[in-house]
C-alpha cells in the first residue's frame, strides 16, 4: 500500500436522511495499480483506526483485477475481511488502471443496486468523509433529480484516433484554447530524433470537455449506470486497450512514426478517461448533468495544506514510516553517488511526519460548517450572453471599492465565477446538453480560501 494510517474498510457516504433521496449504500474503490497488495495491518496501525472515520450506510471495497502473483495474499483478504472484489479486468499491465476502473464502474451499477452513489478514489488519497456526506445531501444539489458528476475539475479534449487526450487545462477557458489539439506537439507522435515536429495534426478533436481528478471521482448511479454499462462503452474498452502502430520511426531517413499512431491508455490518465467517457455517454444519449466542483475542497499534501477541517480530501499521502525513511535513504545514496544535492524525498519525509499527528486527530466528527451551492446553467445568463467588457468590469471593480475592501473582494469573486461558469455552459462541448457547474456561494468560496493554512515545510514544523 501506498499508506496505511487510515485503512478506510467503509466509504463514500450518502444522506442518512430517506426523505432526501438517500439513506442508501455507497460505493468506492480503490486504485491498486503499481502497489502490492497487503496481506495484513502493520504493526505501527492502531486497532481504533479502522473504525474511526465509519459511518452508517457507508460501503468501501478495494478493487484488483485479474493477477498474477500475490494470488494467496489476496485470497487470505478477502477471507479475513471480504472487502476486496475482483472486475476480472486485466491488472498488472500498462492500461490496467483505466480498465479496470471501466470494469469497476459497471460492475458496481449491478453489485450495489440501491447505491444513491458511486465512486472511486485513490489509494493514496485521506477522504473526510462527513463533509462528503453533507454535500451529497445538499437539497440544492439532489433535489432536481439531475445526475451528478462530483469532484476536483480539470479539463481537457480527446484525439480519438490516436487514443491521447490533449489540451489539458485547470480551467474551461484554457481548455477551449486546445493547446497540443492542433499542433503536433508533446505527443509520442509527434516526436523525430527527440524534436516534436510542430506539425499541424489532421484529425478530429473531441471536447473539449470536465473530468474530476483520481483523488476522488463520484458519480450518481444514474449517470454511471449510462455510461458504462451500455454497447459504447465496452467498445471503448476494447479499442482502447489496444497496442497499434503501423510503422516504427525511420531516423535515419527522418521519417516520423507512421500515421495514425494509436497510444494504448496509461494510468496517468485514468481519471481524464473516464471524463472522456462519460463526455461521450452525454453526447450519445443527451445526457443532462450538473458537474459538482470541489476546488479547494480536494488538494495534494505538500509543503503547505489547508485547513484540515475544510477539506473533503488529501491526496498524495505516503505515510508510512519505514518507506518515507527508506525513499529518504535512497535519495541520499543517489547524492552521495552523483554528488547532487537533492532533497525532493527527505523534504517528503519531513512533510508527512509533520502531517501524520494532524491526521491521527481527526475523526468522523470532523466537519467544516454547512456551505451552500449555486448551479450555474445557460438560463443563468439567457438575457446578457455577451461577456462583460473589460470597461464595465473595471467600472463595477471600482464602484465596489468606494464601498469597502470587502464588497471589492465579493465582487471580484462574484465576477470570476461568473467567467467560469459562463464559459463552461457555452464553451464547452456539452454545452447542448445542458451541463451545468455547481460552485461554493461566493460567501462560502470566500471563508473556504480564508481558512489558515498549515505550513509543513517551517523548521521546526507546525
Amino acid at each position: 500500500d501506498a499508506w496505511h494510517l487510515f485503512p478506510t474498510r467503509s466509504s463514500l457516504p450518502a444522506a442518512s436522511d430517506a426523505a432526501e433521496g438517500a439513506g442508501r449504500p455507497q460505493t468506492a474503490a480503490r486504485d491498486w495499480c503499481d502497489h502490492e497488495p497487503r496481506a495484513a495491518l502493520p504493526a505501527h496501525v492502531p486497532a481504533a483506526a479502522l473504525m474511526r472515520f465509519e459511518e452508517p450506510q457507508i460501503v468501501q471495497r478495494f478493487v484488483v483485477g485479474c493477477i498474477m502473483k500475490n494470488t494467496s495474499q489476496i485470497q487470505q483478504e478477502i477471507l479475513r475481511h471480504g472487502d476486496i472484489i475482483v472486475t476480472g479486468k486485466a491488472d498488472e499491465t500498462g492500461a490496467a488502471c483505466v480498465e479496470k476502473s471501466f470494469g469497476w464502474w459497471a460492475l458496481a451499477v449491478h453489485a450495489f443496486p440501491a447505491a444513491s452513489f458511486l465512486a472511486k478514489t485513490d489509494d493514496d488519497s485521506l477522504n473526510l468523509y462527513g463533509n462528503l456526506a453533507d454535500i451529497l445531501r445538499e437539497r440544492s444539489l439532489v433535489a432536481s433529480g439531475r445526475m451528478l458528476y462530483v469532484g476536483w475539475p480539470q479539463y481537457a479534449s480527446f484525439l480519438p484516433e490516436y487514443n491521447v487526450p490533449c489540451g489539458w487545462s485547470g480551467g474551461p477557458n484554457g481548455a477551449l484554447s486546445r493547446g497540443g489539439c492542433n499542433v503536433c506537439k508533446n505527443h509520442h507522435f509527434c516526436y523525430v530524433r527527440g524534436v516534436s515536429t510542430g506539425e499541424p495534426i489532421n484529425a478530429s478533436t473531441r471536447g473539449p470537455f470536465v473530468f474530476a481528478t483520481g483523488a476522488l471521482q463520484v458519480l450518481s448511479r444514474p449517470l454511471a449506470a449510462r455510461t458504462f454499462t451500455g454497447p459504447h462503452a465496452a467498445e471503448f474498452v476494447r479499442r482502447a486497450s489496444l497496442s497499434r502502430r503501423e510503422r516504427f520511426p525511420d531516423e535515419r531517413n527522418h521519417l516520423p512514426w507512421a500515421k495514425p499512431w494509436w497510444e494504448p491508455w496509461e494510468c496517468q490518465f485514468e481519471d481524464l478517461t473516464v471524463g472522456y467517457a462519460i463526455f461521450e455517454a452525454s453526447q450519445a444519449l443527451n445526457l443532462s448533468v450538473d458537474f459538482v466542483a470541489l476546488s479547494d475542497m480536494v488538494g495534494d499534501a505538500g509543503p503547505t495544506v489547508r485547513e484540515l477541517a475544510t477539506q473533503v480530501t488529501v491526496h498524495k499521502l505516503e505515510l508510512e514510516p519505514a518507506r518515507l525513511a527508506a525513499m529518504a535513504a535512497h535519495e541520499a545514496e543517489l547524492n552521495r553517488r552523483r554528488h547532487t544535492q537533492e532533497v525532493v524525498r527527505q523534504q517528503r519525509e519531513r512533510w508527512m511526519r509533520r502531517l501524520r499527528p494532524m491526521l491521527e486527530r481527526l475523526n468522523a466528527s470532523t466537519r467544516a460548517p454547512r456551505r451552500e451551492w449555486v448551479c450555474y446553467g445557460r438560463e443563468s445568463f439567457a438575457g446578457g450572453s455577451a461577456p462583460e467588457g473589460r470597461r464595465a468590469r473595471h467600472e463595477r471593480l471600482l464602484i465596489a471599492q468606494q464601498q469597502g475592501p470587502e464588497s471589492a473582494a465579493v465582487s471580484r469573486a462574484q465576477a470570476g465565477q461568473e467567467r467560469a461558469a459562463r464559459a463552461f455552459v457555452s464553451g464547452l462541448a456539452t454545452a447542448a446538453q445542458g451541463w451545468r457547474l455547481c460552485l461554493l456561494s461566493v460567501q462560502d468560496e470566500m471563508r473556504l480560501r480564508a481558512a489558515p493554512v498549515i505550513d509543513l515545510g517551517r523548521p521546526g514544523g507546525p
